[in-house]
């Protein structure tokens, strides 16, 4: 038999980076809020942390929650984007022109991103960097799929025009996706 404790620490230590990169995401490039939104969701974990099945999901589930509700409290207040986790990022490639404009596309996606409303933004990145199906978003959420359908097509919407053209060759919500494998 093995020891929760231990297991839970194991999971924190295989999962917190990731999980405050998708929570950074959410909050429209706040790491403070992300780490703070991350480590609240790991003490409600280990509060319960042997009924818990599937840990990751339940943590995503619970950090999307606290995401939308800190989101209508903060609404007034956009976070400052002066310094987003991804120019802190190492990005690799022989070029340096394009490593540069790699950074600069990521930080522009993320100030879009903090323009779409949070509960918009959470079900985006949910949907665009964890891959959740819309029936799973609805359900953690609490809200009908036909509604996070609606809200992911308004955030594209608003993303393309954000971007116009140039959006559809940066495609970033699929790369940022794979950095957490």
């Amino acid at each position: 038999m093995s020891d929760p404790l231990a297991a839970f620490e194991r999971f924190f230590m295989a999962h917190y980076d990731d999980l405050v990169v998708m929570a950074t995401h959410m909050v429209a490039g706040d790491v403070h809020q992300a780490e703070e939104l991350v480590a609240d969701a790991f003490v409600q974990a280990l509060k319960g942390w042997h009924r818990i099945d599937n840990p990751r999901t339940y943590l995503v589930a619970v950090i999307a929650r606290k995401a939308i509700k800190r989101s209508r409290r903060l609404r007034a207040r956009r976070p400052k984007l002066a310094r987003v986790w991804a120019t802190e990022r190492t990005v690799t490639g022989s070029d340096p022109a394009a490593v540069v404009e790699r950074q600069e596309d990521y930080v522009r996606v993320m100030e879009a991103l903090a323009e779409l409303p949070g509960r918009q933004r959470t079900i985006a990145v949910l949907c665009w960097c964890e891959g959740w199906p819309q029936k799973d978003i609805a359900a953690e959420i609490g809200i009908a799929p036909s509604t996070v359908g609606q809200h992911l097509a308004r955030a594209q919407a608003k993303m393309r025009r954000a971007f116009g053209e140039r959006g559809q060759e940066l495609n970033l919500f699929a790369d940022l996706g794979k950095e957490r494998a």
